[in-house]
């Protein structure tokens, strides 16, 4: 009886090494993915310097790069990552820099290759408002709560 016990839990045991060695790869695996898809996206602070500065020097090299900025409403880190992630996604936009005091963004861009109120459309999208582009009611509605500011 002891002897059948024995050889029943060794049975469990490498099954259950064989689930854990199973999970472990297929975790292993997910991960790979996820970071190949990171790569080239800027979540976090430092990345998005990064990526700002490749599409700063881009901006350098070209002369006809212009600077400017505008107010964007918003109250929060959040706000400023979806703000400055929305301007920056505009093509021919190649920094931003939204401060989250004064709500006002700074950006470089191609003139040549976009207009700025395409760049107020694009922040009005993703649930704010602008000077110029007023972010739609159910946009607005689902951003989290920390993030609704006060509308004009």
């Amino acid at each position: 009886m002891l002897n059948q016990i024995l050889n029943f839990m060794k049975k469990s045991i490498i099954r259950a090494g064989f689930m854990l060695t199973g999970i472990l790869l297929l975790s292993t695996s997910i991960l790979a993915q996820e970071e190949k898809k990171q790569e080239n996206v800027c979540n976090d602070k430092q990345e998005k310097a990064c990526c700002n500065k490749k599409k700063d020097a881009t901006c350098e090299a070209n002369k006809d790069a212009k600077t400017a900025s505008f107010k964007v409403y918003g109250n929060c880190g959040m706000c400023e990552d979806r703000i400055e992630k929305a301007a920056t996604s505009v093509e021919g936009v190649c920094s931003s820099e939204w401060n989250k005091e004064t709500k006002m963004m700074k950006f470089t861009y191609h003139p040549e290759k976009v207009k700025v109120e395409k760049i107020h459309e694009a922040i009005a999208l993703v649930g704010h408002d602008t000077e110029k582009a007023t972010a739609s009611d159910e946009v607005y509605a689902s951003l989290p709560g920390c993030c609704k500011y006060e509308r004009r």
